[in-house]
């Protein structure tokens, strides 16, 4: 969670950039759909890479997904 990522580590990848918000509901109500297609695909070499809008807090995003975060 967090951090940077090198095109190089997605090549060869199909690779879905979503970007979302905190406050945004219509991304929170995709999230766990995403999470699904991101379970079932990722052993194929599927990639999700969400980006939280600039507007939002660093702190608050790491909270927030933190509070979510599920067991793969």
């Amino acid at each position: 969670m967090g951090g940077e990522l090198s095109t190089d580590e997605l090549r060869g990848k199909v690779v879905l950039v979503n970007f979302w918000a905190t406050w945004c509901a219509d991304c929170l109500n995709e999230m766990p759909d995403m999470v699904d297609t991101h379970r079932k695909y990722a052993p194929r070499g599927y990639e999700t890479v969400a980006i939280a809008v600039q507007k939002d807090d660093p702190t608050l995003v790491a909270q927030f997904a933190a509070g979510r975060a599920s067991p793969a």
